[in-house]
């Protein structure tokens, strides 16, 4: 087993990883950090026992099993989400999450099992084992039992990172499309009204934080944008790891691609725009006609809370008859700086 460990330090130095259990696998951490410089790659973890530890690590109400791969992909998520948060772009961030049922000495529905979850850069893949279930009043057979399944627990986490550093097939199912669907569904939207930053942030830089700030808006970030590649889902819990540093509220949707999709999923909405956004919205290469696209913004009380980085997209004056859909952040010094320098000065170093 020291051998597993000692060889993820040795093979994979750039890993963060962090595990969550519950049920069993509580001697997972104890067995990683009895190699003298795991801290190099073992980020923590967290064990769960309760209906109210489980519902307070996922951030929502459980209403499926505890004990399901729902579950699991979602503790292994909120693990990757946290590994990312002790990483830079180089390292190689990995969650797991375990969840298990033991013996209780009486049948039990669904039967004595746990349920596995891996997420890395390159994938999400899910396991399940049972365990055979046994009806005995021994008391001491039964807690006899319960170590021996928790131990299990234990070494399959050990074994599926062995086979991950040595680079062979995790076997498994592959669960990418599953998770993206689990994480989009649980998050908590954007109060009613709250003013809304549409962008992708990659990365997030000091102009965003600053409007953000001023405007206290929600970041909204569309995984499948307009002209750009469709976020993966290692992508987008990596932006989520990022918000949730800075402590800033944000919201991930899916299939609302351009701005008068965002309008009517969100009436009598506030967005917070750069003027090179709006530039881009008015120009009809980009998107619907302008003037059925105007009066729907119109119709859903929508309004646009420009900021620019010197030149305005003067947007109430090119169109007079629908100047109440457009503000100017009077109050603001544009900052020399973009997502777009920060990537090209990331390329070139």
């Amino acid at each position: 087993m020291l051998k597993i460990v000692e060889d993820l330090i040795r093979l994979k130095p750039q890993t963060k990883l962090y595990i969550v259990t519950a049920g069993g696998g509580a001697g997972v951490g104890r067995l990683l950090t009895a190699v003298p410089g795991v801290s190099k790659v073992f980020v923590g973890s967290t064990f769960l026992y309760s209906k109210q530890s489980y519902e307070d690590f996922l951030q929502h109400p459980v209403p499926y099993s505890f004990v399901s791969t729902d579950t699991a992909l979602e503790m292994a998520m909120e693990a990757y989400i946290r590994a990312c948060m002790s990483t830079t772009l180089s390292d190689e961030p990995v969650g797991i999450g375990l969840t298990a049922r033991l013996a209780t000495g009486e049948k039990t529905a669904g039967g004595v099992r746990y349920k596995l979850a891996m997420v890395t850069k390159s994938g999400v893949w899910s396991f399940t084992n049972f365990w055979k279930e046994g009806v005995a009043a021994d008391p001491l057979w039964l807690k006899r039992e319960r170590m021996s399944q928790s131990f299990d627990c234990d070494n399959v986490i050990l074994f599926v990172i062995s086979k991950w550093v040595g680079g062979h097939g995790l076997g498994g199912c592959d669960r990418t499309a599953d998770a993206l669907d689990l994480f989009l569904k649980w998050q908590n939207l954007p109060r009613q009204y709250t003013p809304l930053f549409p962008g992708t942030f990659n990365p997030l830089h000091n102009a965003h934080r600053s409007i953000q700030w001023r405007t206290r808006s929600a970041f909204l970030v569309c995984i499948n944008p307009v002209h750009k590649p469709e976020l993966t889902l290692q992508e987008v819990l990596w932006k989520a790891a990022q918000f949730r540093k800075e402590g800033s509220p944000v919201y991930f949707h899916k299939d609302l691609p351009l701005f008068l999709d965002k309008a009517r999923q969100f009436p009598r909405t506030p967005f917070v725009v750069g003027s090179d956004t709006l530039t881009r919205l008015l120009d009809p290469k980009w998107g619907p006609a302008i003037l059925p696209m105007l009066e729907e913004f119109s119709h859903c009380g929508t309004t646009f809370l420009e900021f620019h980085r010197g030149n305005l997209s003067e947007a109430g004056v090119r169109y007079p008859n629908y100047s109440h859909l457009f503000k100017v952040h009077e109050d603001w010094e544009p900052m020399e700086i973009s997502s777009t320098q920060i990537r090209e000065g990331v390329k070139t170093k």
